[in-house]
């Protein structure tokens, strides 16, 4: 997650895009190994997730999943500048790999999975499509968009628990509100960093929240998991709160 510090490493902004290829297994063990199988569940700029299964489809819990990045260009490497990593699956059978870094050279990067449990194993070479734009301006002559990212990168490099975003997207068009709506969804996936969201768009509340508040007067006054409620209710909530003000101050 905190390759979205690579925004601030200098007035040269990299930005890289991570397109899968093709996904192609090793040849088959013979058949007296016990096997499991390998799925690529998401792959990005940063990061990798698989799924591990054995032979009745079902998760397999505690496997052992390396993942080695090339070490000629396209070049990749951890956060520790490895490039390799070992993590263990979860009880749903997934294991991910976040923070890896790209070098700046075009071309084709062959990523090397393996997963083993006991005798069952696996292996599965991913190839991955790796481009790379680099931004030689400064920070002041970027998009509200990059800007507003840059902001958000610079607070999860500094090891920020909690984000408070008030209004991200105001005064952004739908590019730019795109963008940060992206960096949003990301943090959340990663999961290392809590983020909550001040703003009047409930369309980009419902993308991307989790739950959701109204506050009147400093106290909460509506508290329900965004997939149990809907744009309607909470439009039909405000205005009969402004109908309400009008009728006060008219009384």
């Amino acid at each position: 997650m905190r390759s979205l510090s690579s925004f601030l490493s200098l007035v040269l902004i990299p930005l890289i895009a991570v397109l899968p290829i093709r996904a192609q297994l090793p040849p088959a063990p013979a058949a007296a190994e016990a096997t499991l199988q390998v799925r690529v569940v998401e792959s990005s700029v940063n990061q990798f997730m698989v799924e591990i299964t054995d032979g009745s489809a079902a998760p397999v819990d505690g496997a052992a999943v390396a993942f080695r990045l090339p070490d000629s260009d396209p070049i990749g490497t951890f956060a520790d500048g490895s490039h390799a990593s070992v993590v263990y699956t979860d009880i749903n059978g997934r294991a991910r790999v976040s923070g890896i870094q790209w070098n700046r050279t075009s071309g084709v990067a062959t990523v090397r999975i393996t997963a083993v449990k006991g005798a069952s194993h696996a292996g599965l070479i991913l190839e991955q499509a790796i481009s790379s734009t680099v931004v030689d301006v400064p920070v002041a002559k970027l998009s509200g968009g990059q800007r507003q990212a840059i902001a958000v990168a610079r607070s999860v490099y500094q090891q920020a628990k909690v984000l408070l975003l008030d209004e991200p997207t105001a005064a952004m068009g739908v590019k730019e509100s795109a963008l940060i709506l992206d960096v949003i969804q990301r943090l959340k996936q990663e999961g290392e960093v809590g983020v909550i969201i001040i703003a009047h768009n409930y369309a980009q509340i419902f993308d991307v929240c989790d739950r959701v508040n109204l506050i009147e007067g400093g106290r909460i006054t509506f508290d329900k998991p965004t997939a149990e409620t809907s744009i309607q209710e909470l439009t039909d909530i405000v205005v009969k709160e402004y109908r309400n003000a009008r009728r006060d101050l008219t009384a």
